[in-house]
């Protein structure tokens, strides 16, 4: 399915979870058949909690009600799951003790950048775990009742699936780097040892959602919010000091530059550039900035996507050239 231009310019208007955001809100409604289409589209990308606030007051409107109605009920349901993967979370954080894990993503997003929690939704937990801790972790993930669904720890691999055995729809990842792929992770590398002094702080918050964002070449709109929500949370000169030591220790200026220019371009949002001219110029700035675009993100979930795989390929290989 391809996103007519009204509805693209629509989803991306409604993602900003801000009320204040810069993105101006809303003020058109598509046909019942294009309205059921963007909130189909806005499940896709994450941000149909946003896009439904937004377009609250025209809930009722006969062109929009049942689609409307449809997609909060969809929403409130990924909202419960969500609230589920958040009780798990903690728990396992309980189990953990002292082991050295942090739980990264999702739930942390959720909690502490976004202005709620239901606006931002999650599928999996996320643990990102210093080697050392990976042995007891998996033993007590087996403890739990959960089984592994693919390599098993000392592998060699960087990320273990695990799935309850009770729920099959609670997984969860364990990981000793953020970047999974051996071509990758020569270039970026993010692992416990950098953030697990503070894996909830401002500067750290942004550090993942960039190089989560990077990871996945930016295929959902959410990662765009994640980065922009982050920046706007990072107010304190010693958070971007600290920043900036982050992205020096990961080698991930080209990819956090890029990403934060990209967020700021879509959402409008100048704290996103601020950022961004901060850790300095980069080489491929003007390229960069025409390879990841607002069009080439909301592609990702159409059959839109393979016209735009170059650019993604591209994107990896000049993050590696920058790097060599």
């Amino acid at each position: 399915m391809i996103l007519f231009s009204p509805t693209s310019k629509l989803l991306i208007r409604g993602a900003d979870p801000e009320p204040g955001g810069r993105r101006r809100k809303p003020r058109f409604v598509l046909p019942f058949i294009q309205m059921d289409a963007l909130f189909e589209q806005a499940e896709h990308h994450g941000v149909l909690g946003a896009l439904l606030d937004h377009l609250s007051t025209c809930a009722e409107a006969p062109s929009v009600s049942a689609a409307y109605a449809a997609a909060k009920a969809r929403h409130r349901q990924n909202v419960i799951f969500s609230r589920l993967l958040q009780m798990e979370a903690e728990a396992l954080v309980a189990s953990a003790g002292d082991l050295p894990i942090a739980v990264v993503k999702g739930p942390v997003f959720a909690r502490k950048i976004y202005p709620r929690s239901d606006l931002r939704s999650y599928a999996d937990i996320d643990i990102l775990a210093a080697e050392s801790a990976v042995p007891r972790l998996s033993q007590m993930l087996l403890d739990k009742g959960f089984f592994h669904v693919d390599s098993l720890p000392g592998s060699g691999s960087r990320e273990w699936k695990w799935i309850s055995s009770s729920n099959n729809a609670v997984m969860v990842e364990v990981q000793t780097n953020l970047i999974h792929t051996d071509s990758m992770v020569e270039h970026i590398s993010l692992g416990y040892d950098l953030i697990g002094a503070s894996p909830e702080g401002a500067a750290e918050l942004l550090l993942v959602a960039l190089v989560h964002g990077a990871s996945h070449h930016y295929d959902r709109l959410q990662l765009v919010v994640d980065i922009c929500q982050a920046a706007r949370n990072l107010t304190e000169t010693a958070d971007e000091i600290r920043f900036e030591e982050l992205v020096r220790a990961t080698k991930s200026r080209l990819a956090a530059v890029t990403g934060l220019r990209l967020a700021g371009r879509v959402l409008r949002e100048r704290r996103c550039l601020e950022l961004a001219r901060a850790l300095g110029g980069i080489a491929y700035a003007p390229l960069m900035d025409t390879l990841l675009t607002d069009s080439v993100v909301l592609s990702s979930t159409t059959d839109r996507r393979t016209l735009h795989s170059w650019r993604r390929s591209l994107f990896r290989w000049l993050v590696k050239k920058d790097l060599a």
